[in-house]
């Protein structure tokens, strides 16, 4: 089974405290990932990853370098949020 980056990991607490559900994933054969979701709002997920010191979107396009944590939640939690989101108004 993979491990789960330490980078996945700190950019799970970092979106949790601004309010977004976070699940760590390691399917088998295949690089883990962070499943992220608006509580308020399901449909609005996304699933990213960490590698060559990037977190990437699912569709392949870059979001913020690894240790740019904050910058890396700040651009995630716009993408997944809903026009009356439950989310941290910070968002």
């Amino acid at each position: 089974m993979p491990t789960i980056p330490a980078e996945l990991e700190r950019l799970a607490d970092e979106l949790r405290a601004r309010g977004l559900e976070t699940q760590l994933v390691t399917p088998a054969g295949k690089r883990p990932y962070l499943h992220v979701s608006n509580p308020g709002a399901r449909v609005l997920a996304e699933n990213i990853v960490a590698e060559a010191g990037w977190y990437w979107y699912s569709w392949v396009e870059r979001i913020a370098k690894v240790h740019e944590i904050v910058s890396a939640s700040e651009k995630i939690t716009r993408v997944l949020r809903a026009a009356d989101s439950e989310c941290d108004p910070a968002i």
